[in-house]
């Protein structure tokens, strides 16, 4: 049982947990692991129970450490809130960066970035059930900069689109409308899909919208005027 062994935590944690190539000693692998273990422990009880419901007691027993050593690894449940966050962000983002590997369409970016976005959610239903709490919580905001992170975050990633976009409008593939307010509309697309996805009953796929969204950004929703012909021909 992991509450009975002795934590053992390296000289630099934090350099080990960001870099994903370094080897590591069994020391250090015990460690990312027992961390791995209490982030998951706690991210099911946040998604279950809300912020305010769960308890770092509750955790420590989901993860089954003693409350000792919870600490040892987080300080205060804001600051683990604020990892789980962190960390899948950036594993979202790696996510994203990795399926545009080697293409140059600017189309397919965008919708292989549309669709990356997806099925990582679609694999994270649990920590987007969170994130859609935040803004439930100001005390979070107040101790941990949970709200602040989460606009940084946000920030970022329309500036990624907004950059794939930009490719496009240079290819003269877009209309006269900025970079930004495409951007936006694309993200707000995949937002509102997302959330409405999030509240139903969780036996469908988001990945099944993918295309829908695409299409509706790539063509809008107005009927050509070719299809109407095409009809009443």
């Amino acid at each position: 049982m992991p509450s009975s062994k002795q934590v053992i935590v390296p000289d630099k944690p934090n350099e080990i947990i960001g870099n994903g190539n370094a080897v590591l000693s069994r020391k250090e692998k015990e460690y990312l692991q027992r961390r791995q273990t209490i982030l998951d422990a706690a991210l099911k009880l946040f998604s279950a129970q809300g912020y305010s419901g769960a308890s770092m007691q509750e955790i420590a027993q989901a993860s089954e450490f003693s409350i000792g050593t919870l600490y040892n690894f987080f300080e205060t449940k804001e600051y683990l809130y604020l990892t789980i966050i962190e960390e899948k962000f950036r594993r979202a983002k790696e996510t994203i960066e990795a399926a545009l590997i080697g293409e140059q369409d600017c189309v397919e970016k965008i919708r292989k970035a549309v669709g990356a976005l997806l099925s990582f959610m679609e694999e994270n239903r649990d920590f987007f059930k969170i994130f859609l709490g935040i803004r439930s919580f100001p005390e979070v905001d107040v101790h941990g900069g949970v709200q602040q992170k989460v606009i940084e975050h946000y920030q970022e990633h329309v500036r990624f689109f907004k950059g794939l976009i930009e490719e496009g409008k240079q290819a003269g593939l877009f209309r006269e409308f900025s970079s930004l307010e495409l951007a936006l509309s694309l993200i707000g697309n995949c937002n509102a899909t997302i959330h409405d996805w999030l509240i139903g009953p969780g036996d469908n796929s988001l990945m099944a919208r993918h295309e829908r969204i695409l299409d509706m950004f790539f063509h809008g929703a107005l009927k050509h005027p070719s299809e109407e012909k095409q009809k009443r021909g």
